[in-house]
């Protein structure tokens, strides 16, 4: 493997220029190349262009294709007599970085998707995180991250509806929820105006609970927990926080965050519409569904939008997230504050709600509601009967 010459140029959109000199070649991704020389050729191979036998090569391809890399290479040669340029660009802003292999012990482990070019005989391989059997059935495998959104797309809305509410039924059976009642009014007329047009057909509960949660089934059940009503200081507050929970449904994040949680398996029977066979492993899996900081951005500026088209003042969902905050540090355990435990209402997040708020335009108008009178109906929930433990597959909040 010889060294080869290059420069790195651009700010945020780089480019890497490769000197090739007589003889030598280098390989790069499909459509990575931005300019070449003439006098420079190109053929594409199989694999990533180490001169090995078929099965090798064949071998190689499917390594690259598990690693997030195309089965095929472009192999780019200079048989003449005078050097000659190649440059590649990365499909996606960010900055390129130079490795010398031999200084690294002769390999290193990057993310997916991250080669770009290098002198021909570099081999992209597969580093296995954790156990195959992990790979394939849950967790962060090495095909589950790239397919997540493909396959939640083969799910019909009907299809997650149905496993909505068989989930939902998991829930009843432990837990009493509420349907009906002042409070669930409440709810249910904030989340109406919220869900306007919705492909989806919302229903609203409200959980005995006093720990400060919500959360959002497939298909548009929305469970809120008394505890958290009782901690709002205005409707306004309450919408912010229902705003992001139903994005995670518009945007289909609970569905394809279960289909990454829970593996191939479960995933191949709700393709198929068979929701009831895995509705027990999906209702624990959601005992530890989180969402990554790119979701929950996501979700705050999606819902924060919604609220705009309901004229409600995005300032709620900031207090309410900063309010929080503010006491799960007074308290310094965060004992009930159960949606600050899985997405934490950081000051960089709350800045950024801020950020996006004021680039906003709402004609908004303060809910007409009895706010006080909601509250205290919602404490006389908390402290019913039901709501002296708490499940233990019940998902965490926002």
């Amino acid at each position: 493997m010889n060294a080869i010459q290059y420069t790195i140029e651009g700010g945020d959109l780089q480019f890497v220029t490769v000197q090739v000199e007589p003889g030598q070649a280098v390989v790069g991704e499909p459509g990575a190349m931005m300019f070449i020389d003439d006098g420079v050729t190109m053929n594409t191979v199989l694999g990533d262009g180490t001169n090995e036998g078929f099965f090798a090569r064949v071998g190689g391809a499917f390594k690259r294709a598990f690693t997030g890399e195309s089965i095929f290479s472009t192999v780019f040669s200079n048989p003449g007599a005078v050097t000659r340029r190649v440059a590649f660009a990365a499909s996606a802003p960010g900055r390129i970085m130079a490795v010398d292999l031999a200084a690294q012990g002769g390999a290193i482990i990057c993310q997916k998707g991250a080669f770009l070019a290098a002198s021909q005989g570099v081999r992209v391989g597969i580093a296995f995180k954790k156990r195959l059997r992990v790979g394939f059935f849950g967790g962060e495998g090495f095909i589950m991250q790239r397919l997540t959104g493909w396959l939640a797309d083969q799910i019909s809305i009907e299809t997650e509806q149905r496993l909505g509410k068989t989930l939902l039924s998991e829930f009843s059976a432990d837990d009493e929820l509420h349907r009906e009642g002042p409070v669930v009014d409440a709810v249910k007329l904030i989340g109406e105006r919220l869900t306007k047009g919705s492909k989806y057909h919302y229903e609203w509960y409200v959980k005995d609970h006093d720990s400060v949660n919500a959360f959002a089934l497939p298909g548009g059940r929305v469970i809120v927990h008394s505890g958290l009503i009782a901690q709002t200081e205005s409707a306004e507050e309450l919408a912010g926080v229902l705003a992001h929970e139903v994005q995670h449904v518009e945007l289909r994040h609970s569905l394809r965050q279960m289909i990454h949680t829970t593996g191939w398996a479960a995933v191949l029977t709700v393709v198929l519409g068979d929701v009831s066979a895995i509705t027990g492993v999906l209702a624990h899996q959601l005992g530890n569904l989180q969402y990554s900081r790119t979701l929950e951005s996501e979700a705050d500026r999606a819902g924060l939008h919604a609220m705009a088209r309901a004229g409600i003042a995005s300032t709620g969902m900031r207090d309410f997230f900063a309010r929080m905050r503010d006491k799960e540090k007074k308290t310094g355990d965060g004992i009930g504050i159960a949606l600050l435990s899985s997405h934490p209402a950081t000051s960089e997040r709350l800045s950024e709600i801020e950020r996006m708020a004021g680039q906003i335009t709402c004609t908004c108008a303060p809910l007409k509601t009895n706010w006080p009178a909601i509250k205290a109906a919602s404490i006389k929930i908390e402290k019913s009967d039901h709501a002296t433990q708490r499940a233990a597959n019940e998902p965490q909040g926002i």
